[in-house]
């Protein structure tokens, strides 16, 4: 049965509860309520006769229900995606009241409810609701792993959950998935069916920064966290760029490469731009437990004139 006129049977029945019309009302002249239930099912396709008669009922023409369904669509893939970010940064009840606006919620976007699906088995892999294999499980089902690298176009979710499926196979001692991400992001075959490259692809590079280190294979990890490093720049955000900065300079520091104390300056000073003193000791100290030590020994003050002194001192002399 086609997809898309089921999404539009959806739209539709949102439309009337809107506008507190029942279901008999709403079908009279138009066809019977049992018809009307195989729309929404997906058992049949509404005609576009029939979906003019439904228009007609809600004060609509037909073009204005178009227009209406693919405003609808958007903001409904917005509403998740920023459900997706504030999931990520956030574990508290809000959180959870969030969630809950969707329980039993009709999806009219199939990208939308990917997302959704996607974001709770993530939310709940981390706050310990589900195990590592029950999450692993939902996340293979959900895309068709590992079918799906067979394609060559990728959709956010499917981005997204495959990250999910390449650590948990790392858990495993296995490497598929991974393995599959750096040839992704080197073969020009393959593409994101999406616009949010901003949002996508220096944090794909930054995860496989974060794998290779884990992995030992330092060379590549210097690699994918410069072209993460480069493209964040490029693209004007900083939300992967203390993380892959960090990488970076590591990368460079065990491979005995003078480059990594130019890049520690910069590591350091975004971290002064982006968290509060306790927050930077604590990832100053993460550098120590990874084999550098005394990091700030080896930052020049003359890159920080604009710093408040207390704080600087603070974190260079702690307690």
């Amino acid at each position: 049965m086609d997809t898309l006129f089921q999404l539009y049977a959806y739209h539709m029945d949102k439309l009337r509860e809107q506008s507190g019309i029942k279901i008999g009302d709403f079908c009279e002249g138009v066809c019977d309520p049992r018809t009307y239930r195989y729309y929404i099912n997906g058992e049949r396709l509404m005609s576009q006769k029939v979906l003019n008669g439904f228009c007609e009922k809600l004060g609509f023409s037909p073009k204005e229900f178009y227009s209406s369904y693919t405003h609808s669509d958007k903001e409904e893939y917005q509403e998740v995606a920023q459900l997706y970010i504030d999931s990520e940064y956030d574990d508290n009840l809000h959180i959870r009241a969030q969630f809950l606006k969707f329980d039993n919620y009709k999806f009219t976007h199939p990208q939308a409810k990917a997302l959704y699906e996607y974001t709770v088995t993530s939310f709940n892999l981390r706050t310990g609701k589900i195990t590592k294999q029950h999450a692993f499980d939902l996340f293979t089902s959900s895309i068709d792993y590992p079918k799906i690298l067979s394609k060559k176009v990728f959709t956010t979710p499917e981005i997204l959950t495959l990250k999910e499926i390449a650590y948990l196979e790392f858990l495993l001692k296995e490497d598929r998935a991974y393995n599959f991400f750096k040839e992704m992001l080197i073969n020009p075959d393959i593409t994101f069916a999406t616009s949010e490259l901003k949002d996508i692809l220096p944090h794909i590079y930054g995860f496989i920064s974060w794998m290779a280190g884990l992995k030992k294979e330092i060379e590549t990890s210097k690699y994918m966290a410069k072209k993460s490093i480069d493209l964040s720049h490029r693209l004007r955000t900083m939300d992967q760029l203390d993380k892959v900065y960090y990488y970076y300079t590591l990368s460079c520091y065990k491979l005995g490469e003078d480059t990594w104390k130019e890049s520690l300056h910069k590591y350091i000073g975004i971290l002064f731009v982006k968290y509060d003193k306790e927050t930077i000791q604590k990832k100053l100290d993460m550098l120590e437990r990874d084999g550098m030590k005394n990091p700030m020994q080896y930052f020049d003050l003359k890159y920080v004139k604009w710093l408040n002194d207390t704080k600087l001192k603070t974190i260079m002399n702690p307690k």
